[in-house]
């Protein structure tokens, strides 16, 4: 087993390589801010393989967990291989010191033939290594035992607030009314940068910065950190977060002949800042709430990509907690409560959904979705939050000082805004029959006008 390398498994290397830009096992020690080092807990996966596996399949996910664990079961016979090795060459340089002349010789040719196995031994377990924690990665977090099974006609209604806006004249969908007050230009961002880019213009422009200002000051009232983020992050330290930049093309914009990509939320440099941290309890929980703009290549068309609703560049305010794994249920409650009371300060009419396992990212081991009434489409979502547990931590290294069982923290993210559904949302609801918009009241400071109104 340890003699050579298999032809399948260097090819498989060599992908995997290609793949993991910024990700290196540093085997012998050493520091890298730029290395990941994840410690993903194979043996408790053992432990839990049939939880997993049902995991997966809940999860429509199409890993396998038994190829994970037989991995991690050669690893575990390879370090224990290499640790005899190392004691027999301990043993055969002490037994040296007290040799005679004449029994040095076969004793040092010992010694040699120890020396070659054990550098055999050392580099193939380094590969060993590096492929169980490439497969790691790509593991989902287990999920809360009450997350609904299923798809996302399977999520879970926990609650409503407000009622559905009625009209008695016939509505106008925000693209008409962008038009019509002159706040959106969709053919200049198609012009300039390609399909779902839009310029936003005129009364837009200030409504955005109004909601960016006052949701970042309402957030930070409960001791979140306000924080501007970089836009753009090492792929590791996505990779670290649960996302693939390399092999998920299709949702993240790489950029091309470097290990950078674009965020496509600020929740990748929110938790990418504590990479390598060891911190103390007395200094936790961590609350930030940052804005960035956000970057995604979605390729999804129906009626609920029209418009501002799925555009490929937004502004979004996120929050982010870093805590000890006693207080993160709580904590994730807490992040739902800010999400609930920002929404119904702007007067939304929404319902909030516990997510079931298909709708869950590899992080998540719970999500709840708020999705808010918009006329021209229905319910659609305009907030998120989710308890990751220990699963970004671990492969980020942000852990306790103190070494026990929960050393490793717990990582909790949800959007503060998502700027442009917001804004979709409040101008098909509080549109009006001459075609002007009221602006809800909380803005009103803000903003030097309270009510949008036609140029014409």
């Amino acid at each position: 087993m340890f003699g050579r390398i298999s032809r399948v498994r260097k090819q498989y290397l060599n992908r995997k390589k290609a793949l993991t830009i910024g990700f290196r096992f540093n085997f012998m020690g050493g520091k890298n801010i730029h290395v990941l080092k994840p410690n993903i807990n194979f043996k408790l996966l053992k432990e839990r393989k049939e939880e997993m596996v049902i995991n997966v399949k809940n999860r429509n996910m199409d890993v396998d967990v038994n190829n994970v664990i037989s991995v991690y079961d050669q690893y575990v016979v390879a370090l224990q291989k290499l640790e005899n090795l190392r004691s027999q060459k301990n043993q055969i340089a002490n037994s040296v010191k007290k040799a005679s002349k004449e029994e040095r010789p076969e004793l040092l040719q010992q010694g040699k033939l120890v020396k070659q196995s054990l550098k055999t031994i050392t580099d193939n377990t380094k590969i060993l290594y590096d492929e169980l924690v490439e497969l790691g990665m790509d593991l989902p977090n287990f999920t809360h035992p009450d997350a609904p099974i299923g798809g996302e006609g399977d999520a879970r209604v926990v609650f409503t607030s407000g009622s559905k806006t009625e009209f008695d004249f016939e509505p106008k969908t925000h693209e008409e009314l962008g038009r019509d007050l002159d706040l959106f230009d969709f053919d200049a961002g198609v012009t300039v940068s390609g399909t779902k880019f839009y310029f936003s213009k005129n009364e837009a422009t200030f409504l955005e910065l109004a909601l960016i200002n006052w949701v970042m000051k309402e957030i930070s009232q409960f001791n979140y950190t306000p924080t501007l983020t970089p836009d753009i992050a090492l792929s590791h330290v996505a990779k670290g977060c649960g996302f693939n930049p390399r092999l998920d093309s299709n949702h993240i914009y790489s950029i091309e002949d470097s290990n950078l990509c674009l965020i496509g939320t600020s929740e990748v440099p929110l938790a990418g800042q504590y990479h390598n941290l060891e911190t103390e309890r007395s200094k936790l929980p961590m609350k930030s709430v940052g804005y960035s703009h956000c970057f995604r290549a979605e390729t999804n068309v129906s009626k609920m990509s029209r418009g501002l609703y799925r555009v490929h560049q937004f502004s979004k305010v996120e929050m982010f907690i870093l805590c000890q794994a006693e207080d993160s249920e709580d904590l994730l409650n807490e992040i739902l409560d800010i999400e609930v009371k920002i929404l119904q300060k702007l007067g939304l009419h929404f319902k909030v959904l516990d997510m079931p396992t298909q709708e869950l990212g590899n992080p998540a081991y719970r999500k709840f979705d708020i999705e808010a009434y918009i006329p021209s489409i229905g319910f659609g979502e305009v907030t998120s939050c989710s308890n990751c547990t220990d699963y970004q931590a671990r492969r980020l290294n942000i852990r306790l000082k103190e070494k026990g069982p929960h050393s490793y923290l717990h990582t909790l993210n949800g959007t503060g805004l998502a700027i442009p559904r917001i804004i979709m949302a409040i101008l098909e609801n509080n549109q009006q029959e001459d075609g002007s918009v009221n602006i809800p009241q909380v803005l009103h400071p803000y903003l030097g006008f309270t009510k949008i109104v036609p140029k014409h």
